[in-house]
């Protein structure tokens, strides 16, 4: 149990028990709960804006694999034109001497 505070009243001469209202134990109440809030908001948006989620992290990957993957085909594809840009040259050549 809680242990009850008593304060001396010089009027009196006497120790009476301080009684506190009940609109101070709603505001200290409700300052803790502020507090904790607050701290959450805090810590919550720390998590969001510096640490990534594991999903956020598989999708980062998979958005590397797909860049590197268009790289890949992009290469490809230069190198296909170049060997086509050959073979219409060759072909026009072969043409022109018949």
């Amino acid at each position: 149990m809680r242990k009850e505070k008593f304060v001396y009243n010089t009027k009196t001469l006497r120790y009476e028990k301080e009684v506190v209202p009940v609109k101070v134990k709603l505001l200290r109440v409700s300052g803790i709960l502020m507090a904790i809030f607050l701290a959450a908001i805090v810590v919550v948006t720390i998590r969001i804006n510096f640490y990534s989620s594991p999903k956020e992290l598989a999708l980062q990957r998979e958005l590397d694999q797909m860049g590197y993957k268009y790289a890949s085909l992009t290469n490809e594809v230069d190198m296909m034109t170049k060997v086509l840009d050959n073979i219409q040259e060759r072909d026009a050549s072969v043409h022109r001497m018949m």
